[in-house]
């Protein structure tokens, strides 16, 4: 269960990372 919500929490981590990423590119040419 422990290593369960960690994977859910490392995956919602790389989602803010991706969407951080996109958000910048959305104003740098």
């Amino acid at each position: 269960m422990i290593m369960y919500n960690k994977a859910i929490s490392e995956s919602d981590c790389w989602k803010l990372i991706l969407f951080f990423i996109a958000f910048c590119h959305s104003f740098l040419p």
